[in-house]
């Protein structure tokens, strides 16, 4: 059964990589014969289907409207001073590149990507194949807790961190991110990463889908997310990293299938635990949704956080503490957790201080109903994918 098992996954592999090197030839045989057209922008070409191509360094002001064909090719940056405005209905395509593509939101950049219920923006793949691009990535100057000043993100990227806790990086609302994971420089990209992002930036509305890796990263900064969908992706639903992000999030909807990973992951910091700011998420109306294979939430490496109506179903285990200080924040009562819901699920708490276990048994409550809506229902109705 074992053998069998794996000998299917190295052949599902297999047609995967198959698929995107047939495709990646085919492109590039269209390329030969249909060279891009240029234009007046250094980051914008015309290709032999009409299509925008955006690449490189968009460095001044620009708009993406709906009605036109946009694709994304390689390293793609908005540089420091400069804002892409992107409109409703607006769907990005990444193409396969022989390196990474991605988009990124230099420290100073600003994207506004802003959808509507009826007319999501939708950053996704070509070949639809999960981890065929790099994803989106904000790099923000809001706080961090590293010592060491900004920091560098994954591969080519950009750095991330300041002194600015009201950092403005622009607006997320009604979005999609999907099919991303593509390596960076060897290191793995999330389908939306947060980098040092502050309360100035809006994010809302937001549906992370399969991805290779992580749907949502955050490192530090202190954003409001609210309104989250993270699905089908194969790392953690949503991965709170190094940095001790302080910022908050509400109506967060999470589903965790096979032999992906946590639900919800937070760290404050993997080098010392000890770091300020420590990494406090408050986090309200959340679902989490697995088939009894990970951990819903996971709140290790010293940091904290706050729990508010949480509703967690079919999971290995439902809320683990992990370490000295985590521990330590729940019985000192600077970490909460209040209505608290767990079913069908193996193990509800696993914590390393059993003081502690009594203080978050006093939490549950079978009325919590999470971000009370279906997977597509109620507020997640019209925008998010089928």
């Amino acid at each position: 059964m074992y053998n069998k098992f794996i000998y299917s996954k190295h052949i599902h592999i297999f047609f995967i990589l198959l698929s995107c090197f047939l495709l990646t030839s085919c492109l590039q045989e269209e390329i030969e014969e249909n060279p891009p057209e240029e234009t007046e922008y250094s980051f914008l070409t015309i290709d032999g289907d009409g299509c925008n191509v955006l690449s490189g360094h968009i460095n001044e002001n620009f708009s993406l409207s709906n009605g036109e064909c946009w694709k994304l090719s390689g390293n793609t940056f908005v540089d420091n001073g400069v804002e892409l405005y992107i409109g409703q209905g607006v769907t990005i395509s990444a193409i396969d590149n022989s390196e990474p593509t991605f988009l990124s939101i230099l420290q100073g950049g600003k994207i506004f990507a802003e959808g509507s219920q009826e007319n999501p923006i939708i950053f996704t793949s070509f070949s639809q194949v999960e981890g065929s691009w790099g994803g989106l990535i904000i790099n923000g100057s809001a706080i961090t807790n590293t010592v060491t000043g900004p920091i560098e993100g994954n591969g080519t990227t950009g750095i991330f961190g300041g002194d600015n806790p009201y950092d403005n990086s622009g607006i997320l609302r009604y979005i999609r991110v999907e099919y991303s994971g593509e390596p960076v420089d060897g290191i793995e990209t999330e389908g939306l990463m947060l980098n040092a992002v502050g309360s100035g930036t809006e994010v809302n509305f937001i549906q992370v889908n399969d991805n290779l890796s992580d749907g949502i990263e955050i490192n530090g900064g202190n954003v409001v997310v609210n309104h989250l969908v993270v699905n089908n992706n194969n790392g953690d639903a949503v991965d709170i990293d190094n940095g001790g992000w302080t910022g908050t999030g509400s109506f967060w909807y999470i589903q965790q299938e096979g032999d992906y990973k946590d639900g919800i992951e937070v760290d404050n910091s993997e080098f010392d635990e000890a770091l300020t700011p420590v990494a406090f998420p408050i986090l309200s109306n959340v679902t989490l949704i697995a088939d009894g294979d990970q951990t819903a939430i996971k709140v290790r490496r010293g940091a904290k956080i706050s729990l508010d109506n949480i509703y967690i179903d079919s999971f290995s285990e439902g809320v683990e503490i992990e370490g000295l200080l985590s521990n330590q924040f729940f019985e000192i009562g600077e970490s909460i957790i209040s209505n608290l819901n767990i079913i069908n699920t193996e193990t509800l708490l696993i914590v390393d201080n059993p003081n502690i276990e009594s203080i978050i048994s006093n939490s549950l409550n079978t009325s919590a109903n999470g971000c009370n809506a279906d997977y597509g229902q109620g507020w997640m109705q019209g925008w998010t994918k089928n």
